[in-house]
């Protein structure tokens, strides 16, 4: 009898880690998780009530890691609103330069890029000798 390939092995704690990695924003080279996990799920042979179910769990695995985090920081996160309500005013013209600031770096930085890609789009063609017409 073959033994059972990892997919078939592993196939719902793959489904629960595929779609727990892609909630957690976990940058992946070639596709966004969810877009594997149900295929993933269905290549396996996982009916949609237990893919449910082990999407749902790892949801909630999820969503107690932040609460738990947030327990954690509890103080820490007190602290810090009491130091933005001293500050005022001022607090919210920081947020809004840094927010400025960060649209500004995004905008410099596709404009930058799409600077690169014409000129690359460009060196064929100025490469080219020019026709000449008789």
């Amino acid at each position: 009898m073959p033994e059972p390939t990892v997919l078939a092995r592993y196939g719902l704690l793959l489904v629960f880690v595929n779609v727990l990695l892609d909630q957690a924003g976990v940058p992946v080279p070639a596709v966004p998780l969810l877009t594997v996990a149900p295929p993933l799920a269905g290549a396996l042979g996982i009916s949609m009530i237990r893919f449910a179910l082990v999407s749902s769990l790892s949801g909630l695995v999820w969503a107690s890691g932040l609460v738990g985090i947030g327990w954690l920081f509890r103080d820490s996160i007190n602290e810090v609103t009491q130091r933005i309500e001293a500050l005022g005013v001022w607090a919210l013209v920081l947020v809004l330069l840094l927010l400025l600031g960060y649209v500004a770096f995004v905008w410099w930085r596709r404009r930058r890029g799409s600077i690169e890609e014409t000129d690359a789009a460009e060196r064929p063609r100025l490469l080219k000798p020019a026709r000449t017409t008789p």
